[in-house]
């Protein structure tokens, strides 16, 4: 049945997606099978366009004992809140998963999107620290490259020019040609804008 709820939340189907999840959570015997439930339910909820019942479900998830959905699903809250542009709230809600699930899959997630609010908001210390803190702790994540060129980048955008040369500097011999050659052009530019010389050879 949750194979099928699954199945058709995917096409569209948020109805019988909630129907087949309701069946599964009158007769859940397994803790798992019940969280799995709640969360088709959070987001067939969701779909369907009651949204706080959707959050509600997820904050539910998020704070019950440990399981498979707890970060899954207060990031989901998370994002839902920063894509309806409730940015505080979204704030609050990625730190919880940072903070609480740091060794989750969402833990680098999380950061990488609280460094983004903050960075469209122009607080630029904040945002350098979650960079900087994603390239560290999850050097191997999918998100560390772009965090360390964000870094550089914000770093450039807050008048920092000698800390984002440095940061350019650092990200072209490691990256694909494309990249390499865009960190060498900010690095020039960064190198200019602090009156090096050695920004006209570069």
């Amino acid at each position: 049945r949750l194979a099928e709820a699954e199945l058709r939340l995917a096409e569209g189907d948020g109805r019988g997606a909630q129907a087949e999840a309701l069946l599964v959570l009158a007769t859940a015997s397994s803790r798992d099978t019940r969280d799995r439930a709640l969360w088709i339910q959070a987001r067939a909820a969701w779909s369907l366009g009651m949204r706080e019942a959707a959050e509600a479900l997820c904050l539910a998830l998020a704070t019950g004992p440990a399981g498979a959905y707890n970060a899954r699903a207060l990031a989901q809250a998370a994002r839902w809140r920063w894509n309806a542009d409730d940015d505080d709230t979204a704030l609050r809600l990625f730190g919880e998963v940072a903070r609480r699930f740091p060794d989750s899959r969402e833990g680098p997630e999380a950061l990488y999107a609280m460094a983004r609010i903050q960075q469209d908001a122009g607080a630029w210390a904040e945002a350098l620290q979650a960079y900087d803190a994603l390239a560290v702790r999850y050097p191997g994540s999918r998100t560390a490259a772009d965090a360390r060129w964000r870094a550089a980048w914000v770093r450039y955008l807050s008048g920092d020019y000698g800390g984002a040369a440095g940061g350019f500097a650092r990200l072209g011999p490691a990256s694909d040609r494309e990249t390499r050659v865009a960190a060498e052009y900010w690095e020039a530019r960064a190198l200019e804008r602090s009156g090096d010389p050695e920004a006209a050879a570069k």
